[in-house]
């Protein structure tokens, strides 16, 4: 290493490269969601069909991080909690419609979302090391990607009245996208999981969004999930609630079965 040689030359890494892996960084870590162990995690397939992911793999901290399509920005995502009580069928009816129509009126947020990852990660590093770090152009495409950040706050903000959340919430979403273009890639998912609450219940979720063949078997995982959470609540009033949960699961995947 010459004494004459520029700091910035030392460096293990170029800046520019850090930067864009600190951008990624940034961006996958917002993207992930840390499952509790009595928690389901319901991602959209695509046209209307949904799975059910269950927390497994590494622990931290208690929990299990989970990576929500993170090349694929227009998926939603939203996370259940058991055990709970039996909810009556139109439920899930009322609960399903209620998630259509916020995830219709988060519709401009998923296509500017869709757009916003390749532009960030793709277009721009490829922009800037092909001109050779041409300012103007550089500048440009980080201008536009923060315009784009901007239009997906403001129809946040504009739609939020269609989507059950607090004023609270929808600032707090459009403020950290703003702060962060790399927040605003998971704009449409965290948005799409603050106005689920009304089917964050795991029963109503399973009925109203899995498939019929795919429910015996998510009945199936939760009830095993149950009976081993109740090794560890034994004679608890929370054990109580597992074992009413763990009844009503194994009958609903008897009628399922059958």
């Amino acid at each position: 290493m010459s004494d004459g040689a520029p700091l910035l030359d030392q460096l293990p890494l170029r800046l520019d490269v850090l930067l864009l892996l600190a951008a990624a960084g940034l961006y996958l870590v917002d993207n992930a969601q840390l499952l509790f162990a009595n928690e389901v995690l319901f991602v959209r397939k695509g046209a209307g069909a949904w799975s059910a992911r269950f927390p497994g793999g590494a622990e931290l901290l208690g929990r299990f991080p989970v990576l929500v399509e993170p090349l694929q920005p227009g998926r939603p995502a939203f996370r259940a909690a058991w055990p709970t009580a039996p909810r009556p069928p139109e439920d899930s009816r009322r609960a399903a419609e209620a998630l259509e129509q916020a995830l219709a009126a988060l519709a401009p947020i998923k296509y500017l979302a869709a757009a916003l990852l390749p532009q960030a990660f793709v277009v721009l590093p490829a922009a800037y090391w092909w001109s050779g770090a041409n300012v103007l152009l550089v500048s440009g495409l980080a201008a536009l990607i923060y315009v784009q950040a901007i239009a997906m706050a403001v129809v946040l903000l504009v739609r939020k009245p269609r989507l059950n959340i607090s004023w609270r919430t929808a600032v707090s979403l459009a403020f950290e996208s703003l702060v962060c273009p790399p927040y605003a890639i998971n704009l449409y998912k965290k948005a799409a999981m603050a106005a689920s609450h009304s089917i964050a219940d795991v029963l109503v979720a399973a009925e109203a969004l899995l498939p019929k063949a795919d429910r015996a078997p998510f009945y199936q995982k939760i009830a095993a999930a149950a009976n081993d959470l109740l090794q560890w609540n034994d004679g608890s009033a929370r054990a109580a609630k597992l074992i009413e949960f763990c009844r009503t699961v194994e009958e609903k995947a008897k009628c399922s079965s059958s």
